[in-house]
């Protein structure tokens, strides 16, 4: 059941005792730390949106890489099978060094000049892909802003949906620009979540977003106009994959002999603004 709370302070959380929270993650995280494995692939998206308030689409935009580490010579001359599963209209480029008939015809990312291995030691980009999009339905996350004006301030009612149920976003964060000048304070009503006003911006923290908690809820009471409450910012992270591409596995260069690997994958948001 969710507990309901009131407060006229600066900060506060509402709990839902049926909701498990994730463990908290940073989302825009910095230079990924490269594993032990002596052969690691790192798989990485950054999502940009720019969005109307009314609901209209500016510019979506995923961008994603694959990179692959390897520190032993003995696992430099591999392929990797990598499956794209993805039914939209996503732009897949391979490396110049990449053999990309390989890989338009079965998946397979390796090294052009057969018998050359991968460089040793560093990240080597493979492979990168592109979404892009005009369509809200498309949106990873939808939000929705419903200020009304009234003699006291603005009564504010702000949601989130998770449009694909597929998905799980972590540490998702909602900032709103809230003033409390004049003296006139922050009410606030309902928070699925929690929150923290400080500087002038509202932050909602939802800790994680998923198929069973794909809908949330933050009114509240401030002063100011409609306009005063945009542009709305969100951020949030991912473990797996935006756009469906994923390493299904690695061999030897030219056999199907597998060989030991590791994978990390995390998307995030660079940009995400409601205008």
């Amino acid at each position: 059941a969710v507990v309901s709370t009131q407060s006229t302070g600066d900060g506060g959380v509402v709990k839902d005792t049926n909701k498990i929270a994730a463990p908290e993650q940073t989302n825009r995280p910095t230079a990924p730390a490269v594993s032990a494995s002596p052969l690691h692939i790192r798989q990485e998206e950054k999502i940009v949106a720019s969005i109307q308030r009314e609901g209209n689409v500016d510019s979506f935009e995923v961008g994603g890489m694959l990179c692959l580490h390897v520190t032993s010579e003995e696992l430099a001359n591999v392929q990797i099978i990598v499956a794209n599963k993805d039914n939209r209209q996503v732009q897949i480029q391979t490396h110049p060094n990449i053999d990309k008939q390989a890989f338009l015809e079965a998946g397979i990312v390796r090294m052009k000049q057969a018998g050359r291995p991968f460089p040793l030691n560093t990240n080597v980009g493979v492979l990168k892909w592109r979404f892009q999009s005009n369509d809200s339905k498309d949106l990873p996350l939808v939000i929705n802003c419903w200020p009304s004006e009234s003699g006291r301030g603005c009564d504010v009612n702000i949601e989130y949906e998770l449009q694909d149920t597929s998905l799980e976003l972590y540490n998702v964060i909602i900032s709103i620009p809230v003033s409390t000048q004049g003296g006139v304070g922050l009410t606030v009503a309902q928070c699925d979540g929690s929150y923290d006003h400080s500087h002038g911006v509202l932050q909602w923290t939802v800790p994680l977003v998923d198929r069973s908690n794909s809908s949330g809820t933050l009114e509240f009471t401030a002063p100011g106009s409609a306009d005063s409450f945009y542009p709305v910012g969100v951020s949030f992270n991912m473990n797996s994959p935006f756009c469906d591409i994923r390493v299904s596995g690695v061999n030897a260069a030219g056999s199907d002999q597998s060989v030991p690997y590791t994978t990390e994958c995390t998307a995030f948001t660079e940009q995400y603004s409601i205008e």
